[in-house]
């Protein structure tokens, strides 16, 4: 890269990102929790990025089954689904502790 800036200053910056494969926690319960894994599969609870109740953001865990919502039962209930916002929980690690929600859709 070659920069030759005319009058002022300027600062350029540059980040690498390591993605390190980490693994899954498990809660009391035996439910898995962490994030996605390169090979695809997923834990119960998949970390997330939610609202907490005063509007900040939270991380914390959403379980799997509720991020996918329902599967429409025909072809015709298939064809008539509009994405709808809904809103589904954001546990602790402990997958008990409710912390804010995540909005799906919309």
């Amino acid at each position: 890269m070659y920069l030759a800036p005319q009058s002022g200053s300027f600062a350029v910056s540059w980040q690498y990102l390591d993605l390190v494969e980490t693994a899954w926690g498990v809660t009391r319960t035996g439910e898995t929790y962490g994030a996605s894994k390169e090979d695809g599969r997923t834990p119960d609870l998949i970390a997330v990025m939610g609202t907490a109740p005063d509007g900040s953001q939270v991380q914390g865990y959403a379980r799997w089954a509720e991020l996918e919502g329902p599967m429409p039962a025909n072809p015709w209930e298939a064809a008539s689904w509009e994405p709808v916002a809904r809103d589904v929980p954001v546990y602790a690690p402990d997958g008990v502790t409710q912390i804010g929600v995540f909005t799906v859709g919309g």
